[in-house]
């Protein structure tokens, strides 16, 4: 290995890693990934505060805070043929404020969401529906068409955001 193939795989692992109570955010990050809490916990990821500054822990709280305005609907996909069904996510998270509409839903999905894909849900004791652009969104749904390679989606609030750079 040359020198700077070890550099390169040492950065490669450090990025890999989570962060740290300590840790901050540069300004050039383009990309932030989170986990929610259970499934860090399930893959093993510490998720306590033994390293986290007064400062930290204040956001902390503000951001628990935050999350209780929020929810995770989870979405399954509907393929159309065989090749979609192997190349597409079959279900995904997405996180939401509580009474959010199916247009905030594909505001959030972006261009995964084609405009032309159906969002369905099954409402108590009835069948499959096409929901509306103004009806809130349920705890499931399903999707027609769908063209995300990720299993979780989300755009930060404002608020979200100043807590994030108490972090950085």
């Amino acid at each position: 290995h040359t020198k700077s193939g070890q550099q390169w795989c040492k950065l490669t692992k450090a990025a890999q890693q989570s962060l740290r109570g300590t840790d901050r955010l540069g300004p050039r990050v383009e990309e932030v990934w989170v986990l929610p809490p259970e499934q860090a916990a399930a893959a093993g990821l510490s998720t306590g505060e033994e390293t986290w500054e007064e400062e930290d822990k204040v956001a902390s709280a503000a951001a628990e805070e935050e999350s209780k305005k929020f929810f995770i609907t989870r979405v399954t996909c509907q393929s159309s043929t065989v090749k979609k069904f192997f190349t597409t996510k079959q279900s995904f998270g997405v996180y939401l404020p509580k009474g959010a509409t199916v247009s905030e839903l594909r505001w959030v999905l972006g261009r995964h969401l084609p405009a032309e894909a159906r969002v369905l849900c099954q409402r108590q004791g009835r069948d499959i529906q096409v929901m509306q652009e103004t009806d809130q969104v349920p705890e499931e749904i399903s999707v027609s068409d769908f063209r995300g390679p990720r299993s979780f989606y989300m755009r930060f609030s404002h608020k979200q955001c100043a807590i994030v750079l108490r972090f950085m």
